[in-house]
């Protein structure tokens, strides 16, 4: 295989932004869930929320994957899944690493943002 020149972009796949912007996405999807479930700072119903809010992203996500793979690219239906199958585990670990992080960081940053003001004006 022949060295790619320095010029060239990346492929898609292998863009190293390409996992931060999934995983700022999930995170983001998340904490938008813990934002609505934490009214009445229940921790549980955060972890619910953002479990729901992630596996939704997900979902969404491979359904994406699905439409531009076999509409757009033509792929046939068995490399399709293939595709889908490895990306699967890496966005169910972003999900999973989101679920997690998003709600002890907006329990820790929401009296912060309302002594600010700040909590008001996003609502």
């Amino acid at each position: 295989m022949a060295a790619m020149p320095a010029t060239m972009p990346l492929p898609f796949s292998r863009r190293p932004s390409l996992w931060k912007t999934k995983a700022a996405k999930c995170a983001a999807t998340s904490a938008t869930r813990a934002k609505e479930a934490a009214a009445g700072k229940k921790l549980g119903a955060a972890y619910l929320s953002c479990a729901i809010g992630s596996l939704s992203y997900v979902f969404l996500y491979m359904l994406k994957t699905f439409i531009m793979k076999q509409a757009v690219d033509g792929l046939a239906l068995d490399a399709v899944f293939v595709v889908m199958l490895q990306k699967l585990p890496a966005s169910l670990i972003n999900a999973g690493f989101a679920t997690l992080a998003a709600p002890p960081l907006y329990f820790a940053l929401s009296p912060a943002l309302d002594r600010m003001g700040i909590s008001a004006k996003l609502k």
